[in-house]
């Protein structure tokens, strides 16, 4: 069983400035009313936290981060993984992915 969602500290993201997305999925279309992310990404101060529409947790570390950011998605089906942060170019920051259509996907190697 998973880690629980609750088990983590509640914790305000915009309260911590330098903290990096690690990882993110939306589910729905990008520009549609009920688009839906979960994040993973790590605080300034070493702690991990998973993020679902703008409610985190913090946890000691990635796996716990990973494991509830699994559990917030297994409500819906159809989750799709993007580019955790995009630059000022609105390229993705992090290499290896391609854009087709107005959508971004991992590049297949």
């Amino acid at each position: 069983m998973g880690v629980e969602v609750e088990r983590g500290e509640s914790i305000r993201t915009w309260e911590h400035p330098g903290l990096r997305r690690i990882s993110r999925w939306r589910w729905g279309h990008a520009s549609g009313s009920e688009c839906v992310h979960v994040e993973v990404g790590v605080l300034p101060d070493g702690r991990w936290y998973a993020e679902r529409g703008g409610v985190a947790r913090a946890y000691p570390d990635e796996g716990d981060a990973r494991a509830v950011a699994g559990n917030l998605m297994a409500d819906r089906e159809g989750w799709r993984e993007v580019p955790a942060v995009l630059g000022p170019d609105q390229q993705p920051k992090e290499p290896g992915w391609v854009r087709r259509g107005g959508e971004w996907f991992r590049e297949v190697s």
